[in-house]
């Protein structure tokens, strides 16, 4: 978020352009664990999949809507996004669409059972808090890097 003077109002967030950012980078992330579907699948055939009864391109929808989902979650929260700790929790929101994806992609929408909750619960749990704070540390270096570089530049 842009930085605001005593004399002006702050910033509105801006939903639109945040929800294109985080389905932009949903999609990138997808492309990612298509790559790696597309690769096991040459690596070890067709079998791969279809010996759980799932197909290639199943997963790979699966996948595709899995990181627009999350993705347009985090942009929908992006302009919360002001320390470790809110990306924790953003993190832990996003994990929680993927598991859920995980859930009906290898159980169908057949009744959930206490296994189901618990694996729905323990996924963002432990996932999704350690990798929202790794990213946003990771986004908050790369902009101080870029601020410096523009600094360096402007001298």
């Amino acid at each position: 978020m842009a930085q605001h003077s005593a004399h002006s109002p702050p910033e509105k967030p801006r939903l639109g352009p945040n929800l294109f950012w985080g389905a932009r980078i949903g999609v990138r992330v997808a492309i990612g664990f298509v790559v790696l579907s597309t690769v096991g699948r040459i690596v070890f055939g067709a079998e791969l999949f279809t010996s759980d009864g799932f197909t290639y391109f199943g997963v790979v929808a699966s996948e595709i809507c899995a990181g627009i989902l999350v993705g347009l979650v985090v942009g929908a929260l992006r302009s919360y996004l002001t320390s470790a700790q809110s990306a924790a929790l953003v993190g832990f929101l996003g994990a929680t669409v993927v598991a859920l994806i995980g859930r009906v992609a290898l159980d169908g929408f057949e009744p959930w059972t206490g296994a189901d909750s618990f694996a729905v619960l323990i996924y963002p749990l432990l996932i999704g808090p350690a990798a929202g704070a790794l990213i946003w540390y990771r986004v908050k270096d790369r902009e101080e890097r870029k601020r410096k570089k523009r600094g360096a530049a402007a001298e």
